[in-house]
């Protein structure tokens, strides 16, 4: 285990980190119904639920300089062959709208036809959403950012990962 300190502002926070595990110290893992997952399927499932959970639609920078917690998931659910296509679509289903918005996204970048009729669902949407783009925070609408992700592959300084 791997203590990382954080300085935000006058605020000193440590949080634990796995980066890997040290000698003699077994690998994180959960317990499925086939048996155990190893660490990437731990990390997969992390990141959906990260997704899922987005409070807020990102790049990759925020505040001032800091990098954005959920941002690196959508990374992996834009690479990653261990989530599948289906668990970006319940997101896109039953997600935040910011989860919403980054599940398409990543489907975008995996299948672009799949991609598409995902940010088409999104285009009828009319739920609020904030972006932050750095200590920009903007108030939105989903069907505002699909549409632009649908038409240019970008919202603001957001744009789409490419394969």
């Amino acid at each position: 285990m791997t203590l990382t300190k954080l300085v935000c502002a006058p605020v000193l926070v440590f949080c634990c980190v796995l980066v890997q595990p040290c000698k003699g110290e077994p690998a994180v893992s959960r317990a499925s119904e086939s048996g155990t997952t190893d660490s990437a399927d731990t990390g997969n499932m992390a990141s959906l639920s990260a997704l899922k959970q987005a409070k807020r639609f990102e790049t990759v920078l925020v505040g001032e300089g800091s990098a954005s917690v959920v941002y690196p998931h959508y990374n992996v659910a834009c690479s990653s062959a261990g989530i599948r296509k289906e668990q970006l679509w319940e997101i896109v289903k039953t997600g935040t709208p910011a989860g919403k918005l980054y599940a398409a996204s990543a489907l975008m970048v995996r299948d672009a036809a799949e991609g598409r009729k995902a940010l088409e669902r999104l285009s009828g949407e009319k739920a609020a959403v904030q972006f932050q783009s750095g200590c920009e925070v903007f108030n939105d609408k989903v069907d505002n950012i699909a549409a632009s992700l649908l038409k240019t592959g970008r919202y603001m300084d957001f744009t789409l990962i490419s394969q």
